[in-house]
């Protein structure tokens, strides 16, 4: 009577090996430096990864790690081109906001009057700057500024305020509080750059702001959003801001403690009422 020898992983079909790797790196949370690593494992993990991409691509995508994504970001073609780059991209797109939100809170400690409620409203304002920014171009961003209702625009405008505001209290370069008491046109014209620039190049704009060119002659984008918020709010233009931050003071406010859903909504540029 002979024994039975134990299964080993080398006995197994060469499609078993692979559903089973393909399920390992699905259910772990992404990174690309994570990712790396198991490519470095073995190179029949190398091989798998490659080769079956964007089948492992949208098994993570529907992982709860990036289950929002699609609404998040809609600008991005995930239907198109799901691959290992479009979930770097949303990785670093997600913590590009979290360490703009992490700065902004800081500056609360120091007179800033974004408040814990308006944490998502702010997170839905750096979207919607990844979705204007996700159009390429400035004639599709104006239509986007136009149309948009007013909520969504209210949370763009906020994240300009609140980027602005930390930028003058903490910034050491041209924008900051080196300007601030003794220059007041000097930092109108700054801070209305200043605003253009997030508005143009997204949260990343920073990286950029030397070289960026404004010699195009085009009309700003802040004034196409003024306006449109003017319009929509009933109101002067000069007073929008002030209209803005009178009602995210309350905890209370439509807009406060989004949920999920309603953060898609403002991010496909709906209204909640």
């Amino acid at each position: 009577m002979s024994l039975s020898k134990p299964v080993s992983i080398m006995s197994l079909s060469n499609e078993i090996i692979i559903e089973i790797i393909i399920e390992i790196i699905a259910r772990a949370k992404f990174s690309p430096e994570g990712l790396q690593n198991l490519r470095d494992v073995h190179k029949r993990f190398d091989a798998i990864i490659t080769e079956y991409e964007k089948s492992i691509a949208k098994d993570i995508l529907n992982q709860r790690q990036f289950q929002d994504a699609k609404n998040d970001f809609p600008g991005l073609q995930t239907d198109r081109s799901m691959n290992y780059r479009m979930l770097s991209e949303f990785t670093r797109r997600y913590d590009t906001i979290y360490t703009i939100t992490h700065e902004l809170l800081k500056e609360c400690d120091y007179g800033s009057t974004l408040m814990l409620h308006n944490i998502s409203l702010v997170e839905v304002g750096l979207m919607l700057l990844y979705r204007m920014h996700d159009l390429d171009t400035y004639l599709p961003r104006v239509h986007l500024l136009t149309a948009l209702p007013l909520q969504p625009l209210v949370a763009i405008r906020l994240v300009l305020y609140h980027c602005t505001y930390a930028a003058r209290r903490v910034g050491e370069s041209l924008i900051s509080r080196n300007y601030y008491h003794h220059d007041a046109a000097t930092r109108s014209d700054i801070e209305l750059c200043f605003a253009e620039l997030i508005l143009t190049k997204g949260p990343e704009f920073i990286l950029n702001i030397l070289r960026y060119n404004l010699s195009t002659g085009e009309r700003p984008l802040i004034s196409y959003l003024n306006a449109s918020l003017a319009e929509k709010m009933l109101c002067e233009q000069r007073y929008a801001l002030m209209e803005i931050l009178h009602m995210v003071k309350e905890p209370k406010h439509r807009l406060a403690d989004l949920e999920f859903g309603d953060r898609a909504k403002l991010v496909r540029g709906h209204s909640l009422d």
